[in-house]
C-alpha cells in the first residue's frame, strides 16, 4: 500500500513549505495535517479525510483526485487484508472449538454412564439387603439302617458345587441283602450284595430303592420276594434331585 501521507510530506518539504503555510492555504488544522502525514485517518469520517487529502494535494500543486483514488485503493486493500486475517484466525481457532465441543460431549456421556451405573449398583445393593437369605444347597445325604449305609450326593458337587451334576448313589451293605433299584425311568434292576461288596450308580434325577435281608440262598435268575424276608425287614427309599434344593432336616 502506498504511503499517501509520506507523499504529501515529501512534496511539502521538497517545496520548502511549512505546515503553517499549508494550514493558511487549506484551512486544515495543524493537528489534522500532522495526522494526514502520519497516515492516521481515524480523526474524521472517510468523506472528510478524502476532502482533506485532495485539498492538501492541491495546495502543493499535486493531482488531488489521483491521491484520493490511491487512498481509496489503500483502504480497500486494508479492508481485504483485514477480512483475510479474520478468516485465517477463524480457521485456526475452529479446531480448538471442535475439540472443546468433543471434550464437553465426552464428559456429558461419561457423566450419564456413571449416573446409570450408580443407579444400577444402588438397586442391586438394595435388592440384596431385602432379599431373604439363600439356603445352602444340600449336596450330601446319608441314610443308615441295620442293613446298609446309603449315601447320595451330586457327583463332583463336593469339589465345584455345579448344579445339575449327575446324582451318585453308593450302598455299603452290613450283611447279605437283596436290592431292587430303579434309576430314572429305566427298567428295574436287582442285585444280591454281601458285606464286602459296595456298589455305586448314577442317575439324572431319581433313584427308587427296595432293600431287604436275605433269608435263604437262591439263584439270581429265580428272584422271589418270598425268599427275601418279611415285610418289616424291607426298606423302601426314594431319592430325587429335589432333595438337594434345601438342607436335609
Amino acid at each position: 500500500m502506498e504511503n499517501i501521507g509520506g507523499i504529501l510530506k515529501k512534496n511539502r518539504k521538497d517545496q520548502g513549505k511549512t505546515l503553517e503555510e499549508v494550514n493558511e492555504k487549506t484551512k486544515i488544522s495543524l493537528e489534522h495535517l500532522k495526522l494526514l502525514e502520519k497516515n492516521d485517518y481515524t480523526f474524521l469520517p472517510e468523506t472528510y479525510v478524502k476532502s482533506f487529502i485532495k485539498n492538501y494535494a492541491l495546495a502543493l500543486g499535486l493531482d488531488g483526485d489521483d491521491l484520493v483514488d490511491r487512498y481509496a485503493q489503500n483502504q480497500e486493500e486494508k479492508k481485504k487484508h483485514k477480512e483475510e486475517h479474520e478468516k485465517e484466525v477463524e480457521i485456526e481457532t475452529r479446531p480448538s472449538s471442535s475439540k472443546q465441543k468433543a471434550i464437553e460431549w465426552a464428559l456429558g456421556v461419561g457423566s450419564l454412564v456413571l449416573l446409570i451405573s450408580l443407579i444400577l449398583v444402588y438397586f442391586q445393593y438394595k435388592s440384596q439387603i431385602h432379599a431373604p437369605p439363600a439356603e445352602p444347597l444340600q449336596n450330601f445325604i446319608k441314610r443308615e439302617n441295620a442293613l446298609a449305609e446309603i449315601v447320595l450326593q451330586e457327583a463332583g458337587s463336593m469339589q465345584n458345587g455345579h448344579a445339575g451334576s449327575p446324582l451318585e448313589l453308593e450302598i455299603r451293605v452290613k450283611e447279605k441283602v437283596w436290592l431292587r433299584l430303579t434309576i430314572d425311568n429305566q427298567p428295574q434292576s436287582e442285585y444280591q450284595l454281601s458285606p464286602t461288596q459296595n456298589k455305586k450308580w448314577t442317575a439324572v434325577n431319581r433313584f427308587e430303592i427296595v432293600i431287604g435281608k436275605m433269608t435263604t440262598d437262591y439263584q439270581a435268575s429265580s428272584f422271589d420276594e418270598s425268599n427275601r424276608g418279611s415285610k418289616n425287614e424291607k426298606v423302601h427309599l426314594t431319592f430325587t434331585r429335589a432333595a438337594f434344593t434345601k438342607p436335609n432336616k
